[in-house]
């Protein structure tokens, strides 16, 4: 139960509209009860509150000091209200899949491709929040994820997507009519870009490559992959960026890649939700489209084994 001291709820609504208003009458039609009911509501209010929160006078309302300073918090709280009533009011829609997904997988892959599900399954209403931490599924309001690691999550069906196989990548504006890219020694002459979480992978590609003499820690560093990409695009430097988001498509002509060798990653993006939900049918439908793009999509590049040149690249790469 709640505290005797407890409001009425319908005092502080016709309390928060007043305030605005400052008008009975006009407070009645928006709450669509009469001006008397307004009336009573708040005269309630501020009795059982021991508090006056309007002074009445020459047929005008002001709202007191006590009042002005209880309003803001009113509001608030309704506005809480409703927003959780709407919440969980959408929550019973079975059509709306709500899906927690990495910010560089939402913007270079997945939203292009929206589009394409929506004309499959124009009943599923799909909304996107973009997070690097994992979701709980057990406290938050996400159906399904899309996450960045081994593919093992206690209590969670996993489905793989694709790989982690990263290849240099840079703006065409930085290749100037002067300026030679035609083996990896050349990368000497540029700035490297480096995400925090994959500070290694130039280092790993250098090395693959039979590059020695390079610095692979040199150049700026971002805290995520989508803002090394953006310093890349930007013409700040040359970036490990994984191969999936070089699709021209997606690009249109913004980035390129100079060299065709990717490293490969025993690490990957995969779909996952709660295995209690695999029979949902909103996600199954999200769940079969979306594995069917990812194996529709390919490989455009051969994968290097970490730490072994490409046959075709031993002797271009020496330095």
């Amino acid at each position: 139960m709640p505290p005797s001291n407890f409001p009425p709820l319908h005092g502080l609504r016709a309390f928060e509209s007043a305030s605005r208003t400052l008008s009975f009458t006009r407070t009645a039609n928006e709450l669509n009860v009469t001006p008397a009911a307004v009336s009573h509501q708040i005269k309630t209010l501020e009795e059982r509150l021991g508090i006056r929160l309007f002074e009445r006078q020459n047929n005008k309302l002001t709202l007191t000091d006590v009042g002005r300073t209880y309003v803001p918090s009113v509001r608030e709280a309704l506005d809480m209200i409703v927003n959780a009533t709407d919440h969980i009011c959408a929550r019973t829609d079975e059509d709306t899949l709500r899906i927690s997904v990495l910010p560089i997988f939402a913007t270079r892959w997945l939203i292009p491709r929206l589009g394409v599900i929506r004309e499959r399954h124009p009943e599923i209403n799909v909304e996107i929040s973009t997070s690097y931490r994992l979701v709980d599924f057990s406290t938050e309001d996400m159906d399904a994820g899309v996450r960045y690691g081994g593919g093992q999550w206690p209590g969670l069906a996993a489905h793989y997507l694709f790989g982690e196989e990263v290849v240099p990548m840079c703006s065409p504006s930085l290749l100037g009519t002067d300026t030679r890219l035609s083996s990896p020694a050349d990368l000497r002459r540029f700035p490297l870009l480096h995400s925090a979480r994959t500070r290694e992978y130039w280092r790993l590609w250098l090395t693959a490559m039979g590059i020695n003499d390079i610095n692979p820690y040199t150049g700026y560093t971002f805290d995520n992959c989508l803002l090394t990409l953006e310093a890349a695009r930007a013409g700040l430097g040359i970036a490990m960026i994984n191969r999936v988001y070089l699709d021209d498509n997606l690009s249109g002509g913004s980035l390129i890649a100079p060299f065709d060798q990717t490293l490969s990653q025993n690490l990957g993006c995969y779909l996952v939700y709660p295995e209690a939900s695999a029979d949902t049918a909103k996600i199954q439908k999200f769940r079969d489209w979306l594995l069917d793009t990812c194996n529709a999509a390919g490989a455009p590049f051969e994968p290097l084994v970490p730490g072994v040149p490409a046959p075709d690249d031993r002797q271009r790469a020496a330095p």
